[in-house]
C-alpha cells in the first residue's frame, strides 16, 4: 500500500541522495497503490528519477516480482506482521527494514538488516557493497522460514490454540 506508514517517502530521498553519487547502479521498484501514489509519483518526476524508479501498481505476483529482485527494502514507520517479509525470505532475498511491529520476531542481525531510520541508508550501502555477505544472511532467514513458518505447521499451532481455548 502506498500510505504514509509505509515511509515512501524517505526511501525515494534515500534513492536522490544514492544516485547523485553515480556510484550504484540500482532500480526501486515499488509494488502498490493507495492515498499517496500520486503524490509518490509527482516527486519521483521532479527529482529526475523516472529511470531509477518504477511504480508497478497493484499486484497480485509478489513472489514472482521479488525473486528477480536483489533486496527488499522496508523502512516502515510502523507495521504488525508484514507478509512481503516472508515472500522475500522464501525467495532468498536480502532484507532491511526497521524494528517495528513484530518485525524483530523474524528478522535480526544474522538474517538480515534490521535498522532504525538514520542507519537505513549505511544498510542499503552496505548491502550495495558488500552483496555476498548480504545473500549469505538472507541464507539464514530463508532457513528460518522453511522451518518455522510453513503452513502445515502454522496450521497445526492455530489448532492447539482453537483446542486450548474449546477446553
Amino acid at each position: 500500500r502506498l500510505e504514509y506508514m509505509k515511509n515512501h517517502n524517505f526511501l525515494i530521498d534515500i534513492i536522490y541522495q544514492l544516485n547523485q553519487l553515480n556510484k550504484y547502479d540500482f532500480q526501486l521498484k515499488i509494488v502498490g497503490s493507495g492515498n499517496l501514489e500520486n503524490a509518490l509519483k509527482s516527486k519521483v518526476e521532479n527529482l529526475e528519477l523516472n529511470d531509477v524508479i518504477d511504480f508497478l501498481g497493484a499486484r497480485d505476483d509478489v513472489p514472482t516480482i521479488l525473486k528477480n529482485c536483489d533486496c527488499l527494502l522496508l523502512p516502515s514507520l510502523w507495521e504488525a506482521f508484514p507478509i512481503v517479509l516472508l515472500e522475500a525470505a522464501a525467495s532468498n532475498i536480502p532484507v532491511i527494514t526497521t524494528s517495528v511491529g513484530s518485525i524483530s520476531n523474524l528478522v535480526d542481525q544474522n538474517n538480515g538488516y534490521i535498522v532504525e531510520l538514520d542507519k537505513f541508508k549505511d544498510a542499503m550501502i552496505d548491502v550495495l557493497e558488500n552483496y555476498n555477505e548480504a545473500k549469505s544472511k538472507s541464507l539464514q532467514l530463508f532457513n528460518k522460514v522453511k522451518s518455522n513458518y510453513q503452513i502445515k505447521n502454522i496450521v497445526k499451532k492455530y489448532e492447539s490454540i482453537y483446542q486450548k481455548l474449546l477446553q
